[in-house]
């Protein structure tokens, strides 16, 4: 039986930039399935805005814990701009 303890032939630094790599095409995975999405809500259900938002709201939080800061701006300019509208008051 053999010991598998998580050691590995390849240098630390080699490890990590694998790591790095993978963790990168894991994010453009990611994002590629959040683009469809949005599409697919812009096309296919254009009445279901609030739900395109929090999908939207969803992507900028995975960008922000793995994404560059470019990416995050790129995101936050897909999300639509909260308005309050304003009630009028009858006498």
């Amino acid at each position: 039986m053999e010991d598998d303890t998580g050691s590995s032939d390849l240098p630390d630094n080699e490890v990590l930039e694998l790591l790095y790599e993978s963790k990168k095409l894991c994010v453009q995975c990611a994002r590629s399935v959040f683009e469809r999405a949005i599409s697919c809500f812009r096309t296919s259900a254009p009445k279901l805005k609030e739900e395109r938002t929090m999908l939207l709201e969803e992507w900028l939080n995975m960008q922000s814990g793995f994404g560059k800061l470019d990416d995050i701006c790129l995101v936050q300019a897909r999300i639509p701009k909260k308005l309050k509208k304003e009630e009028t008051i009858d006498d």
